[in-house]
């Protein structure tokens, strides 16, 4: 089920580079009884819990980071955030970046933590140098 998640950057980033958001961050309805087992099939990502009577303006009833099925971190303030901790968690465990979020990660590890930048993929490229003419 696809819920309105009000802009956030990295989910517009994954959009961005052709990658799909939903596969970084998803949204659950509080009420959806599905949502606990299709939370416990994620590999990594974000989860961001949503009151079925909430505002656009009301913030989320929970956001969290889930590796492997689990809900490894919760209680957290933002999506960027969490994003951030996903990252965090997937470079300090030594785990592989997901396949459907690869350019995501790797525009975060190499241009905007300036990790092992050197190389690049292609659509890496690109950013990097729009962002580089943008500050000129």
């Amino acid at each position: 089920m696809t819920l309105f998640i009000p802009e956030e950057p990295v989910p517009s980033l994954c959009t961005y580079l052709n990658e799909d958001p939903e596969k970084l961050v998803r949204a659950y309805l509080d009420s959806d009884i599905e949502s606990q087992s299709t939370m416990e099939q994620t590999v990594m990502g974000v989860y961001v819990i949503l009151k079925e009577v909430a505002l656009p303006d009301d913030d989320p009833q929970d956001t969290g980071v889930l590796i492997e099925g689990v809900e490894v971190l919760s209680d957290l303030s933002s999506i960027v955030q969490a994003c951030a901790l996903l990252f965090g968690l997937i470079n300090c465990l030594n785990l592989s970046y997901s396949a459907e979020l690869k350019c995501t990660f790797e525009v975060v590890q190499k241009i905007f933590l300036n990790l092992n930048g050197q190389r690049l993929s292609s659509k890496a490229q690109l950013l990097k140098n729009k962002l580089l003419d943008s500050s000129k």
